[in-house]
């Protein structure tokens, strides 16, 4: 491993100096365009200080960053595209103060600040992702910055702080300051020449419904709406999920209605090596008006012990009957620059069909 960490800084080092000269990276060719950083490389970007936070010290994952809250909570009227111009420019305030214990409740808005300060190289951007526990709790969670379009992406050489749009869609939900209800994956760019992958190409994969009963007798999950019941963020192994979903157990066909979330799991199941990572598709047309998933980042070793199947948090716009075997949704591989010196080893290891952490199992 220590041979590992030294090529990890040796390359950490070459691709600060290709950033400040505004160079290409110098690794062999490759066709793909992107790679995303390994862990050893975040703690790089930590302790060059490329990441710096005052309270709160964000977690790093095997190719992810998880951001905590940290800082003032906004009540909005309502979500806004940020359009480059300063958010407070575009909020519609209710009410704020610090952020230390709070239930957020559905249809309700929030704008929560992150302390963590991103000084980014400039052939390093960031896409950030809702972490696994915030999706399957029907918690909308988008990340804005100042003076940057859209959610959900820093630009090369980023300078500042971040903040979330946080929206339970279900049940309410108790947050503290520290916890993360989103992550951000670091892809470098490439921008010049023909380029190959260190692994081999991996095609994209085709996830189908698993509409069979698991060990419990349970198809699918469906969320239960506005239960008065707030369900602490924090929590692992604790609450009762009767008071937060109803359990389907119709095998080989359901129809799913607008309004809920729904769990469901592939049939297929999934093997990440240390190399890669994988981050599925909410919405395709051709398969389709629905969204897959809400949290749709896989590191690099998810399923590497013991081959996992996909959980899925499924929301529709109109009833839609699947059937067991439908194709629902698709992962696309993407290479990382070294291999994760840490992979996953989490809450969902070895999963089946299985709500949120905070769930008694």
């Amino acid at each position: 491993m220590c041979k590992y960490v030294l090529v990890y800084s040796q390359g950490f080092q070459a691709l600060w100096k290709a950033a400040r000269a505004d160079e290409p990276l110098p690794y062999v060719e490759s066709h793909m365009k992107e790679y995303i950083l390994p862990d050893s490389m975040i703690h790089e970007l930590l302790t060059s200080s490329s990441i710096q936070y005052r309270v709160c010290p964000p977690i790093v994952q095997p190719a992810s960053l998880d951001i905590p809250l940290c800082g003032t909570i906004r009540e909005v009227k309502r979500i806004f595209i940020p359009n480059g111009n300063t958010l407070e420019s575009q909020m519609v305030e209710v009410s704020s103060n610090e952020l230390t214990e709070q239930t957020l409740y559905p249809d309700h808005v929030y704008v929560i600040e992150s302390d963590t300060f991103f000084l980014l190289p400039k052939n390093i951007s960031a896409i950030s992702e809702s972490r696994s526990t915030a999706g399957r709790n029907d918690i909308f969670v988008a990340l804005i910055a100042q003076q940057v379009r859209g959610f959900n992406a820093l630009p090369r050489g980023y300078i500042g702080n971040v903040s979330f749009i946080v929206s339970p869609r279900s049940y309410p939900i108790k947050v503290r300051e520290g916890d993360s209800l989103a992550q951000l994956k670091f892809v470098h760019m490439h921008t010049t020449g023909e380029y190959r992958p260190r692994n081999e190409f991996i095609d994209n994969k085709i996830f189908h419904v698993n509409l069979k009963k698991d060990k419990n007798g349970v198809v699918a999950y469906e969320s239960i709406y506005q239960t008065a019941i707030p369900l602490a963020f924090d929590a692992v192994n604790d609450h009762d999920s009767s008071a937060y979903w109803r359990p389907l157990i119709q095998e080989d066909a359901l129809t799913l209605h607008p309004g809920p979330l729904y769990i469901l799991r592939s049939i297929e199941k999934v093997s990440i090596p240390s190399d890669t990572a994988m981050s599925l598709i909410s919405h395709n047309r051709s398969r389709g008006e629905f969204h897959s998933h809400y949290a749709g980042f896989f590191d690099p070793g998810f399923g590497a012990d013991d081959p996992t199947p996909v959980v899925l948090e499924v929301r529709v716009s109109m009833e839609l009957d699947i059937h067991h075997g439908d194709s629902i949704s698709e992962g696309i591989h993407e290479a990382l620059l070294y291999p994760s010196v840490h992979p996953y080893k989490g809450n969902y290891s070895n999963q089946d069909l299985r709500l949120g952490k905070q769930f008694i199992q």
